[in-house]
């Protein structure tokens, strides 16, 4: 076994291989470089580990999700996105979260402004009307998949100029300011393990004041596992569920990747306790970007965008009155290398290349040769 690809392609650690085998960081960090071998009990339980496959009944929801969109005119929201008639919703008796104005239609509301565009609208499912909202999709033969690719496709059409998409901007449109992922475990009479963190029998036996046997009985309902994201980490786990960039993933293999990345339980051995994994399987972790992918352009500038804007702002009024620039002695002590340049060579022709077909478009002539170039 090649450990050091078999344990980057699970998204393991060399810390999390000592806690599997039980063997010392030293040994492991020798194996991983190739200088020693994983030995037939450790690798059996290494095999184990990976083969492990969830025995709990679990199911995965949305069960709670908040989107802002830059605009002002929320009824195309709701015709186009959402895909519901906006005569279905009534007018509310006041505003909300800051905003003047609501429409809602059953626990689906909508908050808007009149006036202020970066407000714009936004729309709030919490779990009711995560619920109510799936009978809508499944009428429309849409699922949540489909509805969030059209939430961001929707952000790139807002913003299109002359038919060409800015990521920027499209960022700087939509916002998903709350997402909540629902791990159900079903009740299982054979149940081999139990857990404290939301036991959704007994919230659901106290909340109708029935027998917690009967929740059992009627809905299936044990335990509860809740993932809350905000802002850029539900932007990220979306587009990963939508498969934006890349293959889609599933929201239970996205909600469970998170869970066994952020908590591990160990038995009193001090390794991996087995009847926890046993609850959701063995899968990859998910891991969130904390650091700007520099892929592209409009990543870069976007990520600018996000977190640095605010920053540089300071740093150029100092400059302006102090006659001395921090950030270009920063930028001067730089050396860069040839990746660096390369990517120089190539986001300069593209801009270039951006500028030009942005000239020729506003003339006819300009237009013509475009066409006749293919673009």
């Amino acid at each position: 076994m090649e450990l050091a690809k078999v344990r980057k392609s699970f998204g393991l650690s060399q810390n999390d291989i000592v806690k599997i085998t039980g063997l010392s960081k030293s040994m492991v960090s020798m194996i991983d470089k190739g200088e020693r071998q994983l030995n037939s009990e450790s690798e059996q339980l290494l095999v184990d580990y990976l083969h492990r496959k969830p025995k709990a009944d679990i199911t995965a929801m949305i069960d709670y999700l908040v989107i802002r969109v830059k605009t002002l005119n929320y009824k195309k929201f709701i015709n186009e996105v959402l895909k519901i008639p906006d005569y279905y919703f009534e007018q509310g008796q006041s505003g909300g979260n800051g905003y003047p104005f609501r429409v809602e239609y059953g626990e689906i509301k909508v908050f808007y402004h009149n006036e202020n565009i970066d407000m714009g609208a936004r729309i709030e499912f919490k779990g009711g009307a995560c619920r109510l909202f799936e009978t809508f999709l499944e009428e429309q033969n849409r699922t949540w998949q489909d509805f969030l690719k059209d939430v961001i496709n929707y952000s790139f059409e807002a913003t299109r100029i002359n038919g060409v998409d800015d990521p920027i901007e499209a960022r700087k449109f939509l916002k998903f300011k709350r997402l909540d992922i629902a791990l159900d475990e079903r009740f299982n009479e054979k149940g081999f393990i139990r857990f404290n963190f939301y036991e959704k029998d007994l919230e659901q036996a106290f909340r109708r004041n029935i027998p917690v046997e009967d929740v059992q009985e009627i809905f299936g309902f044990k335990n509860r596992y809740e993932i809350r994201l905000k802002d850029d980490k539900a932007f990220q786990v979306i587009e990963d569920f939508v498969g934006w960039e890349k293959t889609p993933e599933t929201l239970y293999d996205l909600g469970v990747g998170i869970i066994m990345d952020y908590l591990q339980v160990f038995d009193e051995t001090g390794r991996p306790d087995r009847s926890w994994y046993e609850v959701f399987g063995q899968g990859k972790k998910y891991k969130f970007i904390t650091q700007p992918k520099i892929e592209s352009l409009e990543k870069r500038r976007a990520w600018f965008d996000r977190q640095l804007k605010r920053n540089l702002y300071i740093e150029a009024r100092i400059s302006r009155e102090t006659g001395r620039s921090y950030v270009e002695e920063l930028i001067s002590e730089y050396d860069p290398d040839d990746e660096d340049e390369k990517i120089i060579r190539r986001d300069v022709e593209r801009i270039k290349n951006r500028d030009f077909e942005h000239e020729a478009r506003s003339t006819p002539e300009g237009q013509a040769f475009l066409k006749a170039l293919g673009k």
